[in-house]
């Protein structure tokens, strides 16, 4: 017999199993390219802020994918090329990082990857209407 509770745990189940499926999915298009996936989340914050540039403080706030040691992180970024930092004008004691011209393009093939890797980020599997649904219903999920 089928409970109310058994719907939710199926939903539960296809949830957690799509969301390794896409992790997965997205670290073996990140492979080729020597990047993360923590990596790619920040390329994608510093990408879409430029010419801004952030503190490691903001961008362990934003980041999508857990990275307990933004400092390793963005220590790996600026040894490929792909971020500078830099002291912040206003603050001497403050780190401002931000994106470089190599960083962008790794960026844009990366993003380009990743999106190809996962059905273009859905569109393959859900129409317009679907997706929106998805994303408020996704939202709802406060955790």
């Amino acid at each position: 017999m089928e409970t109310s509770e058994n719907k939710y745990e199926l939903v539960y189940y296809k949830f957690l199993g799509l969301s390794h499926k896409v992790e997965d999915k997205v670290k073996k298009a990140l492979k080729p390219l020597e990047l993360t996936h923590p990596q790619l989340n920040v390329l994608y914050l510093l990408y879409h802020k430029n010419p801004k540039v952030l503190s490691p403080k903001d961008i362990k706030e934003s980041l999508i994918v857990n990275q307990p040691d933004i400092t390793r992180l963005m220590d790996r970024l600026e040894k490929k090329g792909l971020v500078y930092r830099e002291t912040c004008k206003e603050n001497r004691r403050k780190v401002d990082i931000g994106i470089t011209e190599k960083g962008k393009q790794v960026f844009e093939l990366s993003h380009k990857k990743g999106k190809e890797a996962v059905g273009n980020f859905f569109s393959d599997f859900l129409n317009e209407s679907e997706s929106k649904t998805f994303y408020k219903l996704l939202n709802k999920i406060k955790i």
